[in-house]
């Protein structure tokens, strides 16, 4: 590439849920072929401590929303600077800022004036739509005013990368004034080669969830799912849940009305490495997602990363987890929220079964033939040079 790379996120760390992940594999794919220059994480210390000081007077005045319509605005000025103190370092330099976030795209766009930048922005999911469902903001105009940002700021990139069919449809359809087709191309998410020699390890007798805790995580279904399958067989196997979230008491509450409390341990939010450790040998691994408004499952690492671990998979057969896997025969495939068909998956998991061997195998080849980061990489540098 004759431009220099430069990553862009509001993110501050690595590993912090799917976009952290997808964040840090890209950093070091790009690394490894020399062609990333830097990276700006984050809106810097005096952006976090403004963020904490109107988090403190939304609490204080219970107005959750003035946080939420501040916050916006602020993080583009602090991370402009962020942007703008990292790009000084070159002389004469062409760059591709590839951002993560509608205010990182702002930002970048407001200093094109300044460098000469050519903005990608990867779309993980609708930015407003956070607010339309939320419980309290959605009252509010807040959610219009975040429609409008996203409008405004969905003409200041030069490409996008959408993560799953979806994300391209949902930006055509609210943008597509300012944003044509041939300016959004889809990629997969994509993990690293070297967990498929991790695969097949022994099995354990539990199963786990490795969600955050969200309405669209679907976390619920899954432990009443278990609920169901301990009534039936009446095997001694636990569920896993790492991860945590606003439903976390919910959740506790709903094993312990399900009489299941003994058998469901919440973890809490791990490491990727113990993370993965527990992946790999559970009995199976679920991702029992749910559509809220237009959030829905994109390509989850959760799935990619289980596949690649040779773990039998039980997962909603929508959105980015349908496109990688439907017809494919490489998972147990159950439709959103429908309890008996994710007990009956689990009932079915057995290692020593051949077609649930089968299924591990295949997934596996899945990830091997489309899904690694090396294949990933590739692509992502194809649609930086679309930008041009």
């Amino acid at each position: 590439m004759d431009r220099k790379l430069i990553i862009f996120t509001g993110h501050s760390k690595l590993d912090s849920g799917g976009v952290g992940t997808h964040l840090r594999l890209l950093m070091e794919g790009m690394s490894s072929k020399g062609a990333l220059a830097g990276s700006v994480m984050g809106c810097g210390k005096v952006g976090k401590l403004t963020h904490l000081a109107n988090r403190m007077v939304a609490k204080i005045l219970s107005i959750p929303s003035y946080y939420e319509s501040i916050h916006p605005l602020a993080n583009i000025l602090f991370l402009e600077k962020q942007l703008d103190n990292e790009l000084k370092k070159y002389k004469d330099s062409k760059f591709i800022i590839h951002c993560h976030d509608r205010s990182c795209v702002i930002a970048a766009q407001r200093l094109k004036s300044k460098y000469d930048i050519k903005i990608i922005q990867t779309i993980h999911a609708p930015f407003y739509q956070q607010y339309e469902i939320h419980p309290n903001i959605s009252k509010t105009l807040v959610p219009y005013y975040m429609k409008g940002l996203d409008y405004t700021s969905s003409g200041f990139a030069d490409h996008y990368i959408a993560v799953d069919e979806l994300q391209r449809e949902l930006i055509l359809r609210d943008f597509g004034e300012v944003v044509s087709a041939d300016k959004v191309t889809v990629i997969h998410n994509a993990v690293e080669e070297s967990l498929l020699s991790l695969a097949n390890q022994e099995k354990d007798d539990y199963f786990i969830v490795a969600r955050h805790l969200h309405e669209k995580n679907g976390v619920e279904f899954a432990i009443r799912a278990f609920a169901q399958y301990k009534s039936d067989v009446k095997k001694q196997d636990s569920l896993l849940i790492l991860g945590s979230g606003p439903l976390e008491n919910q959740l506790k509450d709903l094993a312990s009305e399900l009489g299941i409390s003994e058998d469901v341990k919440f973890m809490g939010a791990q490491t990727r490495a113990v993370a993965l450790n527990l992946i790999a040998k559970a009995k199976a691994s679920l991702v029992p997602s749910v559509p809220v408004g237009d959030y829905i499952e994109a390509t989850s690492l959760t799935m990619l990363e289980s596949m690649a671990l040779g773990v039998p998979l039980i997962a909603s057969n929508i959105g980015g987890i349908k496109e990688v896997l439907g017809g494919q025969g490489a998972a147990y495939l159950t439709e959103p929220s429908d309890i008996e068909q994710i007990s009956k998956a689990m009932e079915e998991v057995d290692w020593e079964n051949e077609a649930c061997a089968m299924q591990v195998d295949r997934a596996k080849e899945i990830i091997r033939n489309g899904y690694t980061v090396r294949v990933w990489i590739e692509r992502i540098i194809s649609a930086y040079q679309c930008s041009d």
